[in-house]
């Protein structure tokens, strides 16, 4: 099993025309985004202005959407207008619809290639998870849970840390205690 600690510090950033983007994770490790050769990619975006922007044409790809900070109005080609509540709502989507948001919004973004599988949740409540898929992913929203494993014991320590268990055993069982935090979890079979 590999793991991986990551810091919103260590996150690449770049520049797009409303905000900022924060990869967090891709793989295969070697890919690139911009030549959209991945399979799995984690990211973080800022939306910093009010206007209207169309998120990037991801074709081939399934995006999983949420807000970290604030809400926002998005509206797809094919199924409308709906809003996405902070730390509530999740959003799922095929990566080629033509899609727009509207709010001044922190979002956080799994995008699978498609034909893997995956899911995004919410962790409100301290106990015992397992991996869904090969692979999972725990963002800490304020930075105060820790995870337990075997004999390993990781404590986030920052907002928007992030921890990556990848290749695991299906057996693992991880003991989540919050301590007044919530937890993004994503799973994927990569």
């Amino acid at each position: 099993m590999e793991v991986f600690f990551i810091n919103r510090n260590d996150a690449k950033v770049s520049s797009w025309d409303f905000g900022k983007t924060y990869q967090y994770f891709i793989y295969p490790y070697s890919s690139d985004y911009k030549k959209r050769n991945f399979l799995v990619r984690i990211s973080m975006a800022t939306q910093d202005t009010e206007e209207i922007s169309e998120y990037t044409n991801l074709e081939g790809f399934t995006r999983f959407l949420t807000m970290l900070e604030n809400d926002a109005h998005l509206s797809h080609s094919s199924s409308g207008e709906k809003i996405l509540h902070e730390l509530s709502d999740i959003d799922v989507f095929d990566g080629g619809e033509k899609t727009f948001a509207k709010g001044r919004v922190t979002d956080f973004n799994m995008m699978l290639k498609n034909g893997i599988k995956g899911d995004m949740a919410y962790i409100r409540a301290d106990g015992l998870i397992k991996p869904e898929y090969k692979s999972i992913a725990l963002l800490s929203i304020n930075g105060k849970a820790s995870i337990k494993y075997k004999d390993n014991f990781l404590r986030f320590s920052n907002k928007y840390d992030m921890i990556v268990l990848k290749e695991v055993d299906s057996n693992l069982n991880l003991q989540i205690d919050l301590n007044g935090d919530i937890l993004l979890r994503m799973d994927f079979d990569v």
